[in-house]
């Protein structure tokens, strides 16, 4: 059975005042037992932390399981390493030592499976636990069932790793500390604003499924898998130990749905609209170079047919971020084995593939198995938080894909003006922007719907219906109950 847990989250937060009643409730009665001898002000942390994990993985799901450690070598390096995306001095001791109480037969809080490790095959699971039905009634008691329960809006949001990509401490300066304001005027209007997805209840039970990869014999149809739609802010993750590497936005939710539902995202329960900028990393390399662009599409090569462009745009880019050319042709063999790659090409071997990509891109022959992968992400990032930024000072929302953002359809201009001047000024070249269908245009273009309606009215209520789209409905009214 495919392991759908989430891993423990040490930065969650609510503002419900009852979780705190709960964690004392709890640690009064472990107090009562022989399970921790001297009851310590970081028992009380690390509980509260157990908690608003167990709950939000009820939350997300009525079988919800949280993983996390039981080997102290993890604890050991967090301390080591990663103190600054904790809020507390995480501890082996008190981490497992807790765990064990509320599992004990004295409060069955919570069901647990060890996990275990197997070095010599490679092969590890960690270990899990749930909120057991009596946690749940406490939940009920104390009125905390529908909490919002999301990371603490103050956990660090600039992120570093090495190049384990393990995460590293590091010391402010100028940049960093300019950095961690920018993301927090972005993240601050992300917050202030409704992001939901409008899609009827049936095909949002398929979207979880393909984001947890869950087969038709583990889909519970009495038990709901949901999507965590609080996870609207965004970190930047830096790669190799360098501010100058990566710096890409993560952890916002619309980041991990299938493509082509991202285009029923609302904002504010208004239709939305997303831009790209197509073939950012190889226009950008020509800008470096100080070369034309390129006119036609870059992806397609002579020689190769138009049907396989969408895995020839994923080679070309794993060519550019691998740090030699055998690594590159090593990595196109790794995630292209022969039989997945696309029929039109199976005759084809993958060093041809890679001249093809040299002849029809013949100024970047330098940059394929370069690495150049993490410094074009470098600015891409730049990019990406300048358009952000412009925006933000006008009140309006922007969510972030990369090289690609979505805003509400009344927005499109000032966002095609945004990314335009972010483009124009940090790499000196304009592209044509690229426009992915909106859900109205897909309604109608594919025959959903025969009588044409308006753009206003296609958003309104009535139009798209409560009664198929109610998991929908009851976040938009909760987020209006709350403002």
């Amino acid at each position: 059975m495919k392991d759908t847990s989430i891993f423990i989250d040490f930065n969650l937060s609510t503002d419900n005042p009852a979780i705190e009643d709960i964690v004392t409730c709890v640690a009064d009665i472990i107090k009562n037992t022989d399970a921790i001898k001297r009851w310590h002000p970081r028992h009380t942390d690390h509980l509260r932390v157990i908690i608003l994990n167990l709950l939000k993985a009820y939350q997300m799901s009525g079988d919800g399981y949280i993983s996390y450690s039981r080997m102290k070598g993890v604890y050991a390096r967090m301390k080591a390493s990663a103190m600054r995306y904790l809020p507390f001095p995480v501890a082996y001791q008190a981490m497992v030592t807790l765990v064990d109480a509320l599992h004990s037969p004295e409060l069955s809080l919570v069901d647990h499976n060890n996990g275990f490790y197997f070095p010599e095959q490679g092969n590890s699971k960690p270990s899990r636990m749930r909120a057991t039905q009596k946690l749940i009634d406490l939940f009920a008691e104390y009125g905390v069932l529908q909490s919002t329960v999301n990371r603490d809006p103050s956990s660090e949001t600039i992120i570093l790793k090495d190049d384990e990509k393990k995460l590293i401490d590091y010391d402010d300066t100028a940049t960093t500390i300019l950095m961690r304001d920018n993301l927090k005027s972005i993240n601050d209007l992300l917050a202030q604003n409704f992001i939901g997805l409008c899609v009827a209840d049936k095909v949002y039970d398929q979207i979880v499924r393909r984001i947890y990869d869950i087969p038709d014999s583990e889909w519970d149809t009495e038990c709901l898998r949901t999507m965590d739609l609080t996870r609207n802010r965004v970190n930047r993750v830096f790669n190799n130990g360098s501010f100058k590497q990566g710096g890409r936005f993560y952890s916002g939710w619309w980041q991990s749905i299938p493509k082509e539902y991202r285009r029923y995202i609302r904002i504010n329960n208004l239709g939305t609209v997303e831009l790209d900028l197509p073939g950012l990393h190889i226009n950008l390399l020509y800008a470096l170079e100080e070369k034309p662009l390129p006119k036609e599409d870059p992806y397609l090569v002579e020689g190769l047919p138009k049907e396989a462009r969408t895995f020839l745009k994923v080679a070309l880019n794993i060519l550019i971020n691998a740090e030699s050319w055998q690594k590159g042709i090593k990595a196109l063999r790794d995630k292209f084995p022969r039989h997945k790659l696309p029929v039109q090409i199976r005759d084809f071997d993958y060093k041809s593939i890679v001249d093809l990509f040299l002849a029809k891109h013949p100024p970047l022959e330098k940059h394929f198995g370069s690495g150049a992968g993490v410094h074009l992400q470098y600015l891409d990032s730049q990019i990406a938080e300048k358009a952000m930024l412009i925006l933000a000072k006008k009140g309006i929302p922007a969510l972030p894909m990369h090289d690609s953002f979505i805003v509400t359809r009344r927005h499109r201009q000032d966002l095609e003006k945004a990314m335009n001047d972010a483009i124009q000024d940090l790499a000196g070249i304009r592209l044509n922007l690229k426009a992915s269908p909106t859900a109205y245009e897909d309604v109608y273009l594919h025959g959903v719907e025969e009588e044409v309606q308006s753009i206003e009215n296609y958003e309104s209520e009535e139009w798209t219906s409560r009664e198929h789209c109610k998991r929908y409905y009851k976040t938009w009214d909760k987020w209006n109950e709350g403002k």
